[in-house]
């Protein structure tokens, strides 16, 4: 029934778990531990366990560091959609679903404000860039950040268009081969003049968006021909959008044709739905309405003998790169970041004081990994520092958001590890001292109120590329 390319995450599961089958969908869900290195399990109130899917009986929170981050496995140039969902069953007893709210990013760009008591599912789409991908929750000051679950699901090549983000959605599906989420349409949305369509005929999915038929297989209809079918929103952010309407005619016996736009003082589309095949139709370009009103707007054309439909739509904010995307082209400085890095992971690994042979063997095979014929790195690295400015190895992209002297420090060990001569490489008891100390600066950093990291994962140097969508 599924694709392949499912990961499915059971936040808080014991890591010791081997996982389970859900009983409705057949997804298998696993334990987080493979995934993040921080956070706390815990498991939501014995009050709140009762008639809740077993994925959402159990969490982890994240009471510690102001960005904590998960790292999917991911293919670059692959498109995936990312579900997280958040039931917060009052696990730590305070009751305060009210308030709780603190922010999603994708790599290092804002996605979405979480509020606990309100939408409980958040999704996206993006196009991953390596080999691994970060998603993270960042501690805003009003609530301890935690997450039930964490999807990643592989789409096809071609689906949908990249930089969005789902926002609204409508129709409900339960066997989507991408597990997306199809959502009723609002109540306050619907007005009670219009009619109910269905069919039992199988709908034809486009290729770009592969509508699953289920979900096409009711519509709405205007009242009348001279009935307008109109759905709106109104953001006056200064978010931009983009919305899609999906529609597939269930006869063919008489013409059906429509002006179609998403504003007011939009210039309308033309257009007649394909029986029996889903369509869709909508802004190619993102626009800021001035007056924040977006609206799904049919308006039957004089030659059209039946009133205008609507199966299925999706609306999408775009996610803002205020930073720069990181591409191969881009990733110089980070090599130098990553090559630190997995000379400390060979050192805690590997006791620095190791044989010689044997220390060359593992560095050598971390070099080729990090930069095949580049050169040798270590070299450059000594090079890059020689002038004094710890800024010309760290990743540009970090902004600056990092103490100086723990940085000098991270850098300095590990150059000690790169030494030829075993005894003047520090002894691994040596090098978790250092570690530690440059761990509490950075900590006393966070905590002096300066945004940034502390107990995230690797994923936190580096910053997404394109970012898109969730099929709704």
């Amino acid at each position: 029934m599924h694709a392949a390319g499912f990961l499915s995450i059971d936040c808080g599961l014991e890591a010791t778990s081997s996982g389970y089958k859900d009983e409705n969908t057949g997804i298998v869900y696993v334990s987080d531990g493979p995934y993040v290195d921080s956070g706390e399990n815990h498991r939501v109130s014995a009050g709140k366990e009762s008639g809740i899917q077993r994925r959402y009986v159990t969490l982890r929170s994240f009471p510690s560091g102001v960005r904590n981050c998960y790292a999917l496995p991911t293919i670059a140039g692959a498109s995936y959609l990312i579900r997280l969902e958040f039931f917060y069953g009052n696990y730590d007893g305070k009751d305060s679903s009210s308030t709780l709210q603190f922010d999603l990013h994708l790599g290092v760009d804002y996605w979405k404000t979480v509020h606990a008591d309100g939408d409980l599912v958040h999704e996206a789409l993006f196009v991953a860039w390596a080999s691994w991908a970060p998603v993270c929750l960042v501690n805003t000051g009003r609530g301890t950040p935690f997450v039930s679950t964490v999807e990643r699901r592989t789409l096809a090549s071609g689906q949908y268009q990249p930089d969005l983000t789902a926002n609204q959605s409508m129709s409900l599906y339960p066997d989507d081969p991408y597990d997306r989420m199809w959502w009723p349409m609002p109540s306050e949305w619907s007005d009670p003049t219009w009619k109910n369509l269905s069919t039992a005929s199988t709908i034809k999915q486009s290729s770009n968006y592969a509508e699953p038929s289920v979900v096409m297989q009711t519509a709405v209809e205007a009242f009348s021909i001279n009935t307008t079918l109109r759905i709106g929103i109104q953001d006056k952010t200064p978010n931009k959008f983009m919305l899609l309407a999906h529609i597939a005619d269930f006869q063919n016996s008489q013409l059906r044709q429509f002006n179609f736009s998403t504003r007011v003082d939009g210039e309308p589309f033309q257009y007649s739905p394909p029986y029996l095949s889903a369509g869709t139709v909508g802004n190619i370009d993102w626009f800021t309405a001035e007056d924040g009103v977006y609206a799904f707007i049919l308006k039957a054309t004089s030659a059209s003998k039946l009133p205008p439909m609507l199966n299925a739509f999706e609306m999408y904010t775009l996610i803002s790169h205020d930073n720069p995307m990181t591409f191969p082209a881009d990733c110089k400085l980070f090599l130098y970041i990553y090559s630190i890095l997995c000379f400390l992971w060979f050192t805690l690994l590997h006791s620095c004081n190791s044989s010689v042979n044997e220390t060359l063997n593992w560095r050598t095979r971390i070099r080729i990994a990090v930069e095949a014929a580049q050169g040798h790195i270590v070299q450059r690295v000594r090079k890059k520092i020689a002038a004094g400015n710890i800024s010309l190895v760290a990743d540009a992209r970090l902004g600056g958001a990092y103490e100086v002297s723990s940085m000098w420090k991270v850098v300095d060990t590990a150059l000690l590890c790169t030494a030829d001569a075993g005894a003047q490489r520090p002894a691994m008891s040596a090098v978790v001292v250092q570690l530690k100390e440059s761990l509490a600066m950075e900590e006393a950093r966070a905590d002096s109120g300066v945004r940034g990291s502390t107990t995230s994962t690797v994923s936190d140097t580096i910053s997404a590329t394109t970012f898109g969508p969730s099929a709704r």
